[in-house]
C-alpha cells in the first residue's frame, strides 16, 4: 500500500472498529493492513486465508495468535474470503480497474454477490462501490 492507503485504512479502523479483520496473507498489502489491523484489535480477531503453502507456515510462525485457515488458491481463497465476509475493503495498487490482477478480480465478485465493498486508491482517495470518489 502507499502511504495515503495506509492512513486512509488506519482512518476507517478507528471509524468502524471492525469485529473482525481477514485478508489474504499475501506479501505487501495484506501484510501491512495485518500490521494495522493489529493496532486496533487483538491479533486472534485476524484471520489470513494464505494462497500459498509456504506462506501458511510463514503466517503462523511469525503470527501465532492471528487465525491461520489452510491454503488454498488465489481465486478460491479470494472467493472464501467476499462469501464470509458482510464488507469488502480493497487497496488496489493502480487507479484504474484491471484484468489480471487478483484485487480486482476480488472486487468484482463481491460486486457480483452483491457486497458492500470500499476501495481505497493509491492517492487514499476511497468510494464506497456504487458512490462517487472522495
Amino acid at each position: 500500500m502507499t502511504p495515503a492507503q495506509q492512513a486512509r485504512l488506519t482512518l476507517f479502523l478507528v471509524q468502524y472498529f471492525p469485529a473482525a479483520f481477514v485478508h489474504g496473507g499475501a506479501t505487501g498489502s495484506d501484510t501491512q493492513a495485518h500490521k494495522l489491523a493489529v493496532g486496533f484489535l487483538p491479533e486472534s480477531f485476524i484471520a489470513v486465508h494464505p494462497a500459498s503453502f509456504d506462506s501458511e507456515g510463514w503466517w503462523r510462525k511469525n503470527y501465532p495468535s492471528a487465525f491461520v485457515a489452510q491454503w488454498e488458491p488465489p481465486l478460491k481463497r479470494n472467493h472464501k474470503i467476499v462469501d464470509g465476509s458482510e464488507h469488502l475493503l480493497a487497496t488496489p495498487a493502480g487507479m484504474h480497474e484491471e484484468r489480471r490482477s487478483g484485487t480486482w478480480a476480488t472486487i468484482r465478485y463481491a460486486r457480483k454477490q452483491e457486497k458492500p465493498i470500499t476501495i481505497i486508491y493509491p492517492d487514499g482517495g476511497y468510494v464506497h462501490d456504487g458512490s462517487r470518489r472522495r
